[in-house]
């Protein structure tokens, strides 16, 4: 794709969501305030899991001997309450989470999967105060804060929790606006608040600004606007189209553009991206069928350096990661150096961005990469919804001017068994969840990067 049809999509993108607001803008409000005339009693959930995690790092494929096989052990409790205060708006609420590995993931850290993590925690995630009526919900403090960019990415013992204040404001039926201010987070294998990201370098948060629109079950789109301080801008599209909301076939059309650009001090690199997203899906019998595709176009950078190694640095841009091919030698020592991935400080390396390629172990935002990116995934819940089972599979292209044949592929398998059914009352579900990846690239002894991979995750969980 090149990228004056990206530009093209991006526009129009833009122009589909000016109108979606537009209209929306036209309705007149008839929100009523949430009813308030009994008091709120103090309300308590939780839940207890316990994760075990195995890598398979070592191959024998060609740089893939001597790569240290990895394993690990956590379970957690997290705790959390809200209290009203009487029949008013406001509220207060805290969780607390503890994780201990129980002595099961010995002394060597190579051997562990850090990821998971591997030590003990315990953290307050959330101490917040709260106001919420039938216009607005804001609240300040530490949170479980969700959003496409920023969220929980809650798949080890604990999610990730944000310190700042959150505000969405309801302007009319299905169109709420809102802004957040987000200045320092907790990430899921830390049990304190940092001004860190997951990319080089320190930061004192982010901005967001934020609308969502939704008409009925027929249609919904979202806009977002993120400044990541000391890092880059991002603007970020989506939305969802049912056709035919009440047929049982559910066919819809999806669709997602970003535009980001390196902003304030680049930690990370000079950032320029554009991704664009298209997904299709719909249900034959009881499967659930998912077509997705991401396209980001390359950029170069040309350079004086003595070598790759050096070029790249000299560059300033966010390279490539992962066996990605990023340098081209062009002679009398210059060297051309490819980008055009995403930096995203708060899910890079989690494989839990938005983007409808990602995959249980991988997306290209993690791979920093430019490229092309296509999914097919399948689920299939029995009638008694005691087995949900999720398929999929990706491929991965990350080549460019810089190295031919960068591909990567990437099989999943997620099956969930729920012992009992979820009532009135206390509890909120039992499950044994396994999770089951291999991700396999190709040729690593040219770009690098862990030729052959194998992910188990076994997860047992009880939410009261």
């Amino acid at each position: 794709m090149s990228r004056a049809s990206i530009t093209r999509t991006g526009l129009a993108a833009c122009a589909f969501f000016f109108l979606l607001s537009s209209a929306a803008f036209a309705q007149k409000s008839n929100l009523t305030p949430r009813a308030t005339a009994t008091a709120k009693p103090i309300s308590f959930t939780g839940y207890v899991r316990a994760f075990s995690f195995t890598r398979q790092n070592a191959t024998s494929y060609p740089k893939g001997i001597g790569q240290i096989n990895q394993a690990a052990f956590n379970a957690a409790i997290k705790l959390h309450a809200e209290y009203g205060f009487g029949t008013t708006p406001w509220s207060v609420g805290a969780t607390y989470v503890y994780a201990s590995p129980f002595g099961a993931n010995g002394d060597d850290l190579r051997s562990q999967d850090t990821t998971l993590p591997a030590i003990g925690l315990a953290t307050l995630g959330e101490a917040y105060l709260r106001y919420k009526d039938g216009y607005v919900d804001a609240r300040v403090g530490n949170q479980l804060f969700t959003s496409p960019w920023a969220g929980p990415s809650d798949s080890r013992v604990k999610p990730a929790f944000f310190q700042g204040i959150d505000a969405n404001l309801a302007l009319a039926p299905g169109w709420t606006v809102g802004v957040s201010r987000m200045i320092r987070w907790e990430s899921r294998v830390s049990s304190s608040f940092t001004n860190t990201s997951l990319l080089p370098g320190t930061t004192p948060g982010f901005f967001l600004a934020k609308s969502s629109y939704a008409h009925g079950a027929g249609i919904s789109a979202n806009i977002d606007y993120y400044a990541f301080s000391n890092y880059a801008s991002l603007v970020w599209a989506d939305g969802k189209w049912y056709p035919m909301p009440k047929s049982p076939a559910k066919f819809f059309v999806a669709g997602q553009f970003g535009s980001e650009k390196s902003a304030g001090s680049a930690l990370a690199g000079i950032v320029d991206n554009q991704t664009v997203g298209v997904q299709v899906g719909a249900s034959v019998g009881p499967v659930d069928l998912t077509l997705g595709y991401n396209a980001s176009p390359w950029h170069s950078k040309d350079v004086a350096a003595a070598s790759c190694a050096a070029a790249g640095t000299a560059s300033g841009v966010l390279l490539p990661a992962g066996g990605t091919p990023s340098c081209l030698a062009l002679g009398a020592g210059t060297y051309r150096i490819y980008y055009g991935g995403m930096a995203s400080p708060y899910t890079d390396s989690y494989a839990t961005d938005p983007t409808f390629t990602g995959s249980i172990s991988q997306t290209m935002v993690d791979r920093r990469s430019a490229g092309d990116a296509f999914k097919i995934g399948a689920a299939y819940q029995t009638p008694n919804r005691r087995i949900k089972a999720v398929l999929s599979k990706a491929w991965y292209d990350y080549s460019n001017g810089a190295g031919a044949n960068a591909d990567t592929d990437e099989t999943d398998v997620d099956l969930t068994y729920f012992f009992n059914k979820v009532g009135k009352g206390s509890y909120h579900g039992f499950q044994l969840r396994h999770r089951w990846a291999e991700r396999n690239i190709r040729n690593t002894v040219l770009y690098g990067g862990l030729p052959s991979f194998t992910y188990n995750r076994t997860q047992l969980e009880f939410d009261f």
